[in-house]
């Protein structure tokens, strides 16, 4: 029940998306919460203030929770196959061993062997997570 309203106040509440993503932050220490998280979509609802996020510490904020919860060792290789829908690998390392350099590797322009990544394709994903939670 907690989870869902720390969900619901990340689109309702902008003012408070810090300090939301901090305590989810914390409660992801529990493999349980991290469960449930996914259960309750919330990687769609996080991807959006990654993806979307005018405020470029929500967005880095988002890259260290999500960073937490790959790490995990039970549920951390599902959420990095979930994200890996909608981006790309290196973006989860990048968020692992930096979350700040992931943001600026979403919004940059890459074109090589590991990387394919330009302002149509970061649209679209930007476009697709953006509609998927607002349903």
């Amino acid at each position: 029940m907690v989870l869902s309203s720390l969900l619901s106040l990340l689109h309702s509440l902008p003012t408070s998306r810090q300090l939301v993503l901090a305590t989810l932050y914390a409660l992801t220490s529990s493999t349980k919460i991290i469960k449930e998280a996914m259960a309750k979509g919330a990687l769609i609802y996080l991807l959006d203030m990654f993806c979307n996020s005018t405020h470029p510490q929500v967005r880095t904020q988002t890259a260290e929770l999500f960073a937490k919860m790959i790490t995990d060792k039970l549920i951390g290789p599902k959420v990095r196959i979930a994200l890996m829908k909608f981006l790309p690998g290196v973006f989860m390392d990048a968020m692992r061993d930096n979350p700040e350099a992931s943001v600026h590797i979403f919004e940059g322009t890459h074109e090589n062997p590991e990387l394919i990544w330009n302002d149509n394709s970061r649209e679209k994903v930007s476009t697709t997570v953006r509609e998927m939670m607002l349903e």
